[in-house]
């Protein structure tokens, strides 16, 4: 059986706004494609997605540290 973050499908790219951080927007996403599902994702579901927006992200970041990241950044 696959993960939530497996399934969940590429999107159009999501805007930083002031206050984000790459976690919280991971949980966001993974939440958002379990609506109607089984409730909120599982910290280690979270990890795990995070270091795929990590991963397919770390090149176009500005600051090139995913922990640092800046309004207008897209995602």
């Amino acid at each position: 059986m696959k993960s939530v973050s497996d399934r969940f499908p590429s999107g159009p790219p999501y805007q930083v706004a002031r206050g984000d951080n790459l976690w919280a927007i991971a949980r966001a996403h993974l939440a958002e494609a379990r609506s109607g599902g089984s409730g909120e994702p599982t910290n280690r579901e979270v990890a795990d997605y995070w270091m795929r927006v990590v991963e397919a992200n770390r090149d176009g970041l500005r600051s090139g540290d995913p922990d640092m990241i800046y309004p207008g950044e897209e995602i």
